[in-house]
């Protein structure tokens, strides 16, 4: 591993805030990339993530560096559907039909694995770290970066209909991505001149829509949401500096599925490393892309 930073690396303007973006199963894909960050040098003064991206991005502010990663992919390894999505039987499902329940899915999975790998509250992790929600009530974006940072994972992490809503302060708070799901905007509102974004993308080749309804829930919730950081970006490429490290492409995993954890974590890195090798960076701008198949969408592309 080279002991001296990269030119990109030397060009970014402080403070730098690693985002996280949502995209369930996929957030695999994010351990790699941050892989490829801690070889390069990436020393972040923030961290701000969405669902899944609230869950590995808090859990990397612990300390962000090679032996947090490996452990991170150890976690990834060893999670199954059901560890995720529990309770999801037929009589789950009916009663959630028939008004009885009011989600998919028990949260009782996510709490597991909080419980088991993040701290009890925010002051606890090494890089000050903000997870985005949002308001079920409003529909406002609600940062939250401080107290039970268990509480606000799950919360960011409530994906509409398949986990219920979390109440926290008052507020009946659910899955950030509603409002933010690559929040580039809360980390640049909470002071970030740079970013580097680890944004999973979606599946954009699939062979057949998941039958299953936790599986069709979260499929129809990605492509509502999917093109979501595109209308955000152009707000930030006068004044602040964006590596958007694009996703890997073709994507044919589901959102449910974690049985590719490995295989995605090995695709991020490489991605990731391909793509800070080549990066260059001059003055403010988007350096990098969101998914995108459409031309039309690539607006604010520096590279």
């Amino acid at each position: 591993m080279s002991t001296s930073k990269p030119t990109w690396l030397e060009h970014l303007e402080p403070p730098i805030a690693v985002v996280f973006g949502g995209g369930a199963s996929l957030g695999a894909l994010q351990v790699g990339m941050a892989r490829a960050l801690v070889e390069a040098g990436v020393e972040p003064d923030s961290i701000v993530g969405t669902s899944v991206g609230a869950l590995n991005g808090s859990f990397l502010a612990r300390r962000f560096d090679g032996s947090q990663i490996e452990r991170l992919e150890s976690i990834w390894q060893d999670i199954t559907r059901d560890d995720i999505f529990p309770g999801t039987g037929l009589f789950r499902t009916f009663r959630m039909l028939t008004g009885g329940e009011l989600s998919l899915a028990s949260h009782d999975g996510i709490r597991r694995l909080v419980d088991d790998y993040l701290p009890e509250t925010h002051g606890e992790l090494a890089i000050p770290t903000t997870v985005a929600a949002s308001d079920l009530l409003s529909g406002e974006k609600v940062p939250l970066a401080s107290g039970d940072l268990r509480a606000n994972v799950v919360a960011s992490a409530s994906i509409p209909l398949v986990f219920e809503p979390v109440e926290i302060d008052g507020r009946t708070l659910i899955d950030g991505g509603v409002t933010s799901n690559v929040p580039v905007l809360p980390a640049r509102k909470l002071g970030a001149n740079s970013m580097i974004v680890l944004d999973p993308g979606y599946p954009c080749s699939l062979d057949h829509v998941p039958s299953e309804l936790v599986g069709a829930a979260l499929h129809l919730v990605t492509l509502m949401i999917r093109h979501q950081s595109h209308g955000v970006l152009h707000f930030l490429a006068d004044d602040c500096r964006v590596v958007y490290i694009p996703p890997p492409c073709p994507i044919d995993v589901a959102p449910h599925d974690f049985s590719h954890s490995e295989e995605l974590v090995e695709s991020g890195y490489r991605q990731a490393s391909d793509f800070l090798g080549d990066l260059e960076i001059g003055g403010p701008g988007i350096y990098g892309h969101p998914h995108f198949h459409d031309e039309a969408l690539s607006f604010g592309a520096s590279t």
